[in-house]
This record gives C-alpha cells, sequence and structure tokens, in this order.
C-alpha cells in the first residue's frame, strides 16, 4: 500500500538519495544526487528545507518524490511553484508520478499561482517526455558547459577596477542588488533578498567575488561559484549595465576559476542560455565547451487572460 506524505527532513534524505541511485542506475542521465547535494537542494530559499515536498513510500522505502518550492517571478503573477518529480524505475506506470504532480497542481492552486515550473536534462527523456505529457511546454533550453582544471590565466584588470572577496553579515544587501540589476535578463530569473542570498552562502564550498569600481559607492559586478568535491559550479556572473564589455565580467570569471581549481575542482561547469551568445563567447576564452543540455519547462494554470501575462 503506498503512503503520500509530507517529507520529513532527517528521516528522509537517505532514501531520497537511494532512489536517485536505484533510478540512475538504470537510467545514466537521471541527474547525480549524494546527500551534500541534496542538502544544498532543500534547504535552499526556495525549498525551505523541504516544508512543501512530499514522497511516497512502500514498505519504509521512499518510491517517488516531489520537490516542491515557492518562487517568486515578477512575469508570473502570484508566483511560480518550482517542482521536481522522481519515480522508482520499478514503480513506473502505476500513476505515482500523476498523484506528486497533482499534489504540486493543488499547491499551486491553493496559493493561487501563475504555474509549475521544472527543470529537466536534455537526455533524460523520460522526464522531458513526463513533463509534455502532462502539458508543461519549453520556457528555455540551457547549455551547460565546462572546462578541466588548467590554471584559467588572468587578464589584465581594467583601470580603476578592484576585485574582493564576499564579507558575511556586511555584502547580503549589496550582492541581492546586484543580482536583480544584473539576472533579470534571464528567463527564469528568480528575485533575490538579503536573506535568500546568506540561504545561497551556506551552501557547500560557497565563495563570491565583487568588483568594485573607483568613485561608485556599491559593487558594479560579482561571481558566484560553489565546490562540491571535484566539481566547481558557477553560479551566477552579472556585471552592471554601464560597466559591460570592459573586461569586469572576464576578470571577476578569472578569479572565481582561481579558487574553485585551488580548493580542488577537477572539473567546473555553468549553465547560461542557449540564445545568450554574448555569454557564450566570453566563456569560450575562458575553456568552456558545450558539455550538455537542460530544459526549463513551465505549466500555467491561470489563464493568461486572467493575468494580463504570459506563461
Amino acid at each position: 500500500m503506498f503512503d503520500l506524505r509530507a517529507y520529513a527532513p532527517h528521516e528522509d534524505e537517505a532514501g531520497v538519495v537511494a532512489l536517485h541511485a536505484r533510478a540512475r542506475a538504470l537510467d545514466p542521465h537521471v541527474p547525480p544526487l549524494d546527500l551534500e547535494r541534496w542538502r544544498a537542494v532543500v534547504g535552499g530559499a526556495c525549498f525551505r528545507d523541504g516544508l512543501d515536498s512530499r514522497v511516497i513510500d512502500d514498505d519504509d522505502a521512499v518510491v517517488g518524490l516531489l520537490v516542491s518550492g515557492w518562487q517568486e517571478d515578477f512575469r508570473a503573477p502570484g508566483g511560480l511553484r518550482v517542482i521536481r518529480v522522481l519515480v522508482d524505475p520499478a514503480y513506473r506506470r502505476r500513476g505515482l508520478g500523476t498523484a506528486l504532480l497533482r499534489e504540486a497542481v493543488l499547491q499551486a492552486e491553493t496559493e493561487q499561482a501563475f504555474g509549475l515550473q521544472t527543470d529537466v536534462a536534455g537526455e533524460w527523456r523520460a522526464g522531458r517526455a513526463f513533463a509534455e505529457a502532462h502539458g508543461f511546454e519549453v520556457l528555455v533550453r540551457d547549455f551547460f558547459l565546462a572546462r578541466d582544471a588548467s590554471p584559467p590565466g588572468a587578464p589584465p584588470l581594467p583601470s580603476g577596477i578592484a576585485l574582493r572577496a564576499y564579507a558575511a553579515g556586511r555584502d547580503e544587501e549589496a550582492w541581492a542588488q546586484l543580482a536583480n540589476l544584473t539576472l533579470v535578463r534571464d528567463a527564469v530569473f528568480r528575485a533575490e533578498s538579503a536573506r535568500s542570498v546568506a540561504q545561497h552562502a551556506r551552501a557547500p564550498g560557497f565563495a563570491l567575488f565583487f568588483a568594485e569600481a573607483a568613485g561608485a559607492e556599491t559593487p558594479i559586478g560579482f561571481c558566484h561559484v560553489e565546490r562540491r568535491g571535484e566539481l566547481g559550479l558557477v553560479q551566477a556572473l552579472g556585471v552592471r549595465a554601464p560597466h559591460e564589455g570592459r573586461g569586469v565580467g572576464s576578470a571577476l570569471l578569472a578569479r572565481s576559476l582561481e579558487a574553485l581549481i585551488a580548493a580542488g575542482a577537477r572539473r567546473i561547469e555553468l549553465c547560461t542560455e542557449s540564445d545568450n551568445v554574448r555569454a557564450q563567447r566570453l566563456y569560450a576564452r575562458h575553456g568552456f565547451a558545450l558539455a550538455r543540455e537542460a530544459y526549463t519547462y513551465r505549466r500555467a494554470l491561470v489563464p493568461p487572460s486572467e493575468t494580463g501575462a504570459r506563461a
């Protein structure tokens, strides 16, 4: 008898990791997940320690998982339910995935959210097929780029520009403001606050660098990275519009790559939208090449005529 219930943070985390391992053993395109990474995901501001997440049990084993969180998006009035659904391959075609999705829809309808959003690896055919079969449409196609741990080189700093590391307890407001100014062009932009970026700073292997310009009261650019074992991740890179095209982003990226490699990263990845040619050129100059693709899917629950918005 299947039991759909709320996720219990401490009791269920090992079961969630085991579920991912079973699914990945049969389908290598299922994203890998270890305990450290799971804690970082569910502990983020969006997922709130798994408060809205659900699991399905069978004989005390986790066989189905709904990771569910709420995200504000100024282009989607009412916000979005950001979700991930995974079912043990041995239990597919029994309606478990549909039951978990139904739970997410109920959450979204209860809070009058605009709709649901999910990210799926391009190679994960089962995940993409599930999303498309349940009314999700592609919002954006992403490229994941990767490089090895060879020395990145240090481009000269533009005149009047200095780099410095993030200072916990002092820089949260500046970081959030800068992220909101520079990343708003992204199709899946998530508004930040001092509280949400402070959560990011607790992630494993976190580091962040600011660029400051002579005479400017606040930073003009930033690069946020994380290291998980031997994998380094460039999570965000942004430069204020008046300072773009001067080499600020290149200097920030090079400094961040140095930090990741010095900390033990052997492979470094980042994500950029498929149509962001300018960013792809920058990353190519720093040794990044296409590794894989991913898709962000969205399913509107509120008709556009009622919100004046588009999914």
